[in-house]
């Protein structure tokens, strides 16, 4: 064998190896139930968009949402890193998801009577995770130092609770940015940590299930309301159905599916903590671009005949691209390419917008489920045309098994 065989077996070997010591893990019973709580927050920051869809109010869903996504992330992190299979793990998730539901309980008026209920239940959801790794850590622990740092945000949430109008927005949003900025800050610490991958990968998936369920929900939860079901909202349905079908096959059936097949690459590229930390950014994107799309979808279906305003049409159709967008993050960062396909269709989708309000709702609605179903069939005859392409490529003698 010669030198750069012997490399490139080594290197192999070792992304083999990267890959057995993170995999195993399974989604518990328990993570599942926590899950539940989420699924509650979800409609909650859908219903506050669908009330008031100006840019004020996705600046107050964003305000919001990005906590909630941080609390189900942390909870996530804690099952990630600890075995929960004793009652402390559990009792310590179940308590951190008790505080999400008080969050996402206060957040109808979260910038009203309840802000203070938000920001102590953050806090809460904060220190019962902080707690449990402080006086049970492990070895993939991230330190005390950091511990401390990861309750800076939860204190500003609370105290932005007290106060009122943009003093409350402005502390909030100061807090967010520390959480978000936090990580990069802190990298030598979080080197410390060994994510299992996979099943950090699975959480992030069901996440974006939850917020794809939260589609569904507004086609049907609308339709009920509605006195009779008319050609024009059957329809709607049917495109509506089918956008979400496609915005789940995009990821379920093409990305997460690549990512697993690829995911030894992506490991011996970045460290699992840096993996793990692209992972919630681009899901978080993924994510808000869902519900986006489903307060979009629920206007859509009220008024299949007339037209989209701006704001609604805007939801609609740039949930859709930044979806798609997210994936040229992700991909980028993992593998160093592009997909052009989802870049192309993104930006596709953004090029129709200033049409979206010129057509009745079902056109627009229609358009876009469309676009989403000839990227996957882009994509599938790509990825068929590499699979046969694989199958034509002689083998080297060095990969002969003996």
């Amino acid at each position: 064998m010669n030198a750069p065989s012997a490399t490139l077996r080594s290197k192999a070997d070792d992304e083999t190896a990267a890959i057995g010591k993170v995999a195993g893990k399974k989604v518990t019973p328990a993570e599942l139930f926590c899950d539940l709580v989420f699924v509650f927050a979800i409609v909650q920051v859908s219903a506050l968009l669908h009330h008031d869809h100006s840019w004020a109010g996705i600046g107050h869903a964003a305000v919001l949402f990005l906590p909630l996504f941080w609390a189900w992330s942390a909870i996530s992190i804690h099952a990630n890193l600890n075995p929960i299979e004793n009652s402390a793990d559990r009792i310590t998730m179940f308590v951190a998801a008790l505080g999400a539901l008080f969050m996402a309980v206060s957040v109808p008026e979260a910038f009203g009577d309840r802000g203070v209920i938000f920001g102590a239940a953050y806090l809460v959801q904060r220190a019962a995770l902080t707690l449990h790794e402080a006086v049970a850590p492990t070895d993939r622990h991230p330190g005390l130092f950091f511990l401390v740092f990861f309750q800076i945000s939860g204190p500003l949430m609370f105290v932005g609770g007290f106060l009122h109008g943009h003093a409350r927005l402005a502390v909030w949003g100061l807090a967010i940015a520390i959480d978000i900025v936090m990580p990069r800050l802190m990298r030598r610490h979080l080197s410390r940590m060994t994510f299992d991958l996979p099943h950090l990968l699975e959480r992030h998936g069901l996440f974006l299930l939850i917020a794809l369920g939260e589609s569904i929900l507004s086609v049907g939860a609308t339709a009920v309301t509605l006195d009779h079901l008319s050609s024009p909202v059957i329809a709607t349905m049917i495109s509506g159905f089918a956008l979400v079908c496609g915005l789940w096959w995009i990821y379920f059936v093409f990305a997460g599916a690549a990512l697993e097949e690829r995911l030894p690459v992506a490991i011996a590229r970045l460290r699992t903590d840096q993996l793990g930390r692209m992972l919630g950014f681009s899901h978080l994107w993924l994510v808000a671009g869902v519900i986006a799309v489903a307060v979009g979808l629920a206007e859509a279906i009220a008024h299949p005949e007339h037209h989209l305003d701006r704001g609604v049409a805007s939801l609609l159709f740039g949930g859709v691209a930044l979806y798609l967008a997210t994936f040229g993050y992700t991909t980028w960062r993992m593998f160093r390419r592009l997909p052009l396909a989802r870049l192309v269709s993104a930006a596709l989708v953004l090029g129709m917008l200033p049409f979206a309000t010129e057509v009745p709702a079902v056109l627009a609605l229609l358009d876009l489920a469309v676009v989403l179903m000839l990227l996957a069939i882009i994509e599938y005859a790509v990825r068929a045309y590499r699979d046969r392409q694989a199958r034509k490529r002689p083998i080297a003698p060095e990969e002969v098994p003996a």
